[in-house]
């Protein structure tokens, strides 16, 4: 739980910055031209000292920890809040010296709105000799730029964060596996679990539901036979649901900075139950969630850990069909469909669109990432990502949608993508020696019929031959922005149609 004083730090924070400043009017400024910045103290004696001689870890682990007062008991964390002499002569040392090493904390630091901004972005121009107006072209900057980190950096970030919750020194810590760069875990202003997720969530019957219009996009899941609909108004706010169907346990993830919504099975790739929560941090615009069993980092899209003991184990999660539609096409498809209540025992705004305004507005995207080269498709446009047996493929969503019925092969597997029309959703099925196209009728017909006059009924699990009743099974698929699926998978190869 967050503590009275460090809520009172984030009311102020969302007032003037909302949820992350955006990247507009974001470059470099030569210094020169640079905003004016206060200077709240001059280069003393001893920072010139420093500056003549080359900083030992041992040196440069010290001012981290004075500066953020650091704890062995991070509760005591939010007792610091900068800025005073202290602070402001630490930060001109760092200037002083130019240390490459001090970069990529202050930006950090930069992320917490806690007074000190003009004065680490005054440091951070000393050291580099470049301004930015925003943290996150800081951000973005250091993503391109890697810096050299200090000693013990993973574990003065989780201090530094515990400011904000103390649990943060159990994520971020300096025994950790992990498979990323420390630096690029960025904070997205959101304290651990402030995103609350559902647990086991309230369902009503489709004719129960007073709330949703039909062209709300919704994510349809149907397994053992139950149909269940989580619309993307009520899911962008939690991020994670957690429900049984028949059952069987499952994970209902999304991320809006990556526009990606992916289920996947409960039990891991060992066998094992993990209880999954928000953890506030961002990768490339890609969500993670944490365990509470390990506290290693899950990353949204790719479902795999990136930290901790779970990624040191090679454990990842396994994604299950999911169709991504309108409230309208989905009830048509299962008439007695249930959906979530909004009653979530929460009080976000649930109206269509109000969880993603903000993301939407942009073209680029909203947290540091990288750019894919390819420009095959535009930077936010959103793509059907598939992966079988380690090979991976993007296709663009509407482009499906448009075409209804597509063939193709990976990983020597022969699969058909079927839609019912634009903003219908595809689902994708292991094709075989069969090839598919639609009878003559509806749009909305859950039949085709293939080269050898045979029909078959389609359905999200499977498609069945109605004569023999053959099988060819669903394949999971995943829907991204292009940027972010491009990144999480970079041997990615794209649809040629």
């Amino acid at each position: 739980m967050l503590r009275p004083l460090t809520t009172l730090i984030f009311l102020i924070a969302i007032a003037t910055s909302a949820c992350f400043e955006q990247p507009s009017d974001d470059d470099p400024l030569p210094l020169s031209t640079s905003v004016p910045i206060f200077k709240t103290a001059t280069v003393t004696s001893q920072s010139d000292a420093i500056e003549t001689r080359r900083l030992t870890n041992a040196d440069i682990t010290s001012m981290l920890q004075e500066i953020v007062c650091w704890y062995d008991d991070p509760k005591l964390a939010a007792d610091c809040l900068p800025v005073g002499k202290k602070e402001s002569r630490l930060l001109s040392e760092m200037a002083a010296t130019k240390d490459h090493r001090f970069i990529a904390p202050l930006v950090d630091m930069l992320s917490l709105e806690l007074g000190w901004k003009p004065w680490i972005q005054e440091t951070l121009a000393a050291i580099t000799g470049y301004e930015f107006n925003k943290s996150y072209g800081w951000s973005t900057w250091i993503s391109n730029q890697p810096p050299p980190l200090p000693d013990g950096y993973i574990g003065w970030k989780g201090h530094l964060l515990s400011i904000v919750d103390e649990r943060y020194v159990h994520l971020l810590n300096d025994e950790m596996s992990l498979d990323v760069r420390p630096e690029e875990l960025v904070w997205s202003r959101l304290a651990i679990d402030e995103r609350i997720s559902l647990t086991n969530p309230r369902m009503v019957h489709r004719q129960e539901q007073r709330y949703l219009s039909p062209d709300d996009v919704i994510f349809g899941v149907f397994l053992n036979g139950e149909a269940r609909a989580y619309p993307q108004r009520i899911l962008a706010w939690h991020e994670l649901v957690y429900d049984e169907l028949e059952g069987d346990p499952i994970f209902i993830t999304n991320c809006v900075p990556c526009g990606s919504t992916v289920v996947y099975e409960a039990i891991a790739s060992d066998n094992r139950r993990y209880q999954l929560g928000n953890t506030g941090l961002v990768y490339r615009s890609r969500h993670l969630f944490y365990d509470t069993e390990t506290h290693s980092l899950w990353d949204q899209l790719t479902g795999n850990a990136i930290t901790g003991e779970a990624f040191a184990k090679g454990v990842s999660l396994t994604p299950i069909p999911v169709l991504r539609t309108t409230w309208e096409e989905w009830a048509n498809r299962h008439p007695n469909t249930a959906v979530l209540s909004l009653e979530t025992g929460t009080y976000y705004n649930y109206d269509s669109g109000a969880a993603i305004v903000e993301e939407v507005a942009s073209p680029d995207p909203y947290f540091p990432a990288p750019i894919p080269l390819n420009d095959s498709y535009e930077i936010k446009e959103r793509v059907l990502g598939l992966e079988i047996e380690g090979s991976t493929r993007a296709y663009p969503l509407s482009a499906l949608e448009e075409a209804r019925i597509a063939h193709d092969s990976l990983a020597g597997q022969d699969i058909v993508l079927i839609s019912q029309g634009p903003g219908s959703g595809v689902s994708v099925y292991q094709s075989h020696d069969i090839s598919l196209s639609f009878l003559q009728g509806p749009l909305d017909s859950l039949e085709a019929v293939d080269d050898a006059g045979e029909r078959w009924f389609l359905d999200e699990a499977m498609l069945v031959n109605v004569i023999d009743g053959r099988i060819r099974q669903a394949i999971p698929t995943k829907i991204a922005y292009w940027f972010a699926w491009a990144d999480a998978f970079l041997e990615t190869t794209i649809w040629k149609d």
